[in-house]
C-alpha cells in the first residue's frame, strides 16, 4: 500500500498516514518511548516494520527497538535491545533489513556515553543480536542489488564495508579530513565569529548554519551574511527582542509569496 507511510520524530513519537501524506495522525502516543530515530520496513513483507529509539545528537535517550507485524499499528519490544542490559542500545541511529533474507538485520548504535557505539547484527528478526563491529555507525544500509554487500558511515570520517551480509566488516581509509564538518547553532553569540570565518576560509570547517546572529538586527555587511559557506535562517519565535521585527517581516513575506504562488524562502542571507 504505497499510500501508507510512517514518520518518526525525535521527541514527538510515531505518526502515520493512509493517504500518501495528505493527512497525518499520531500512530502511537503510548509507546514506552517517543524518541523515534529510525524506521525500517521488511522489503518482502511490508506488514513487518522495525523501529529504533534514541536521538544521540540531541541526547534524547531511547529504550531499544520494537517490531510490528501489522504495518505499524501495534508494536512489540525487542527485549535483546534493552539498554538496561546493554548500554550500546541507548541510541539507535539506523536499522537496515536484508533485501532477501529479511530475518537478517543490522543496527548502527551509539552507546550511553554518546562517544562509543558499534554495529550489531541479528539473524532472527531481532530476537537476538551480536556485536560485529566496534565503531559508532551513524548510518547503515544493504546494497539492494547485491545484499551480501553492506555499507556503514562511521563518525570518524571513514566507512565500514561488508561482503558477507554484515557478518564481518572492514574500515576504509579516512575519506573526510579531520578536523572537518559543519557547525550548526541557534545562538551565534556562543561562538567567535572571527574563528568561524577563519575556519570556513581555511577549509577546516565545511559550513556554518545559524538562525540568530550575535547582532540583531545584523548589519548589511555582517561577514556571515555574505559568506558562501553559511546558511542563516530566520528563527520565528525567538526570544531575542531585537530579532523579532526581522523575523516577522520574513514570515510576512513568506505568506505573501505563498498567496502569490511564489516559492517560500528559508535563507535569510539570500536577501
Amino acid at each position: 500500500n504505497p499510500n501508507r507511510l510512517l514518520a518518526g520524530t525525535a521527541s514527538g513519537g510515531l505518526w502515520s498516514t493512509d493517504d500518501a501524506g495528505t493527512t497525518w495522525r499520531a500512530n502511537q502516543d503510548f509507546l514506552p518511548n517517543l524518541t523515534i530515530s529510525t524506521i525500517a520496513f521488511d522489503p518482502r513483507n511490508p506488514d513487518v516494520v522495525y523501529l529504533g529509539t534514541g536521538e544521540a545528537s540531541a541526547g534524547l535517550v531511547g529504550i531499544g527497538a520494537f517490531r510490528s507485524t501489522d504495518a505499524g499499528r501495534t508494536w512489540t519490544f525487542l527485549a535483546a535491545t534493552s539498554p538496561d542490559a546493554n548500554l550500546d542500545w541507548r541510541f539507535i541511529n539506523r536499522i537496515a533489513v536484508h533485501p532477501s533474507q529479511t530475518q537478517v538485520l543490522l543496527a548502527g548504535v551509539t552507546n550511553d556515553t554518546r562517544t562509543l557505539g558499534g554495529i550489531y547484527r541479528s539473524a532472527d528478526a531481532g530476537e537476538t543480536w551480536s556485536r560485529v563491529f566496534c565503531s559508532r555507525a551513524l548510518d547503515i544500509a544493504f546494497d539492494p542489488n547485491n545484499p551480501a554487500r553492506a555499507l556503514a558511515g562511521l563518525d570518524d570520517g571513514t566507512l565500514a564495508y561488508s561482503a558477507d551480509s554484515g557478518a564481518t566488516w572492514t574500515r576504509t581509509a579516512r575519506i573526510v579530513a579531520s578536523p572537518s564538518g559543519r557547525v550548526n547553532t541557534a545562538r551565534a553569540e556562543i561562538v567567535n565569529v572571527a574563528d568561524i570565518i577563519a575556519g570556513l576560509d581555511s577549509g577546516q570547517l565545511a559550513g556554518y548554519a545559524t538562525d540568530v546572529l550575535e547582532q540583531e538586527p545584523p548589519p548589511a555587511n555582517h561577514p556571515l551574511l555574505k559568506h558562501s559557506k553559511t546558511l542563516v535562517t530566520p528563527h520565528i519565535g525567538s526570544r531575542t527582542f531585537e530579532s523579532v521585527p526581522r523575523q516577522a517581516m520574513r514570515a510576512t513575506l513568506n505568506l505573501v509569496n505563498f498567496l502569490k504562488g511564489n516559492p517560500d524562502f528559508i535563507q535569510a542571507n539570500e536577501f
